[in-house]
C-alpha cells in the first residue's frame, strides 16, 4: 500500500511540475524522506496525505484511490489471498490510526 501511494503522489507531482524539493520545502520534511514516502519506504500518515494533496490541488482521495482500485482489481481477478487480506488489513490499519483525524474532517464538511 504504500509503495502505490508513494508511487500515486509522484505521478501526481511530475504531472503537475513540482520538484521534490518544492514539496518537501511546503511539507517542512527533507527531500530524502519525500523521496522515501514516493519510493514507498517510509509510513504516510492520512494527515500527510491531505497535506500533500493541498499542495498539488488535488483531493486526497485523488491519491488514495489506486489503494481502493488494486485492492478491488485483486479481489475481482482471483488475486492471491494471503496478499488481499494482507493489503485490507493495511488499509483499516491506516484508516484507525487516523481515525480521529477522519472524524475532524467529517465535522468539518458537516458545519461548513
Amino acid at each position: 500500500m504504500k509503495k502505490t501511494i508513494g508511487g500515486r503522489i509522484r505521478e501526481i507531482r511530475e504531472q503537475k511540475g513540482f520538484t521534490q524539493e518544492f514539496i518537501a520545502q511546503q511539507l517542512n520534511i527533507s527531500r530524502q524522506k519525500l523521496a522515501r514516502i514516493e519510493k514507498g519506504q517510509n509510513d504516510i500518515s492520512f494527515d500527510l496525505i491531505v497535506k500533500i494533496a493541498d499542495i498539488l490541488g488535488v483531493s486526497s482521495s485523488s491519491i488514495t484511490f489506486v489503494v481502493e482500485q488494486q485492492t478491488v482489481e485483486v479481489f475481482r481477478t482471483g488475486g492471491n489471498a494471503s496478499t488481499s487480506f494482507s493489503e485490507i488489513e493495511e488499509i483499516i490499519d491506516m484508516f484507525f490510526a487516523n481515525k480521529s483525524l477522519y472524524n475532524r474532517m467529517i465535522l468539518e464538511d458537516d458545519n461548513g
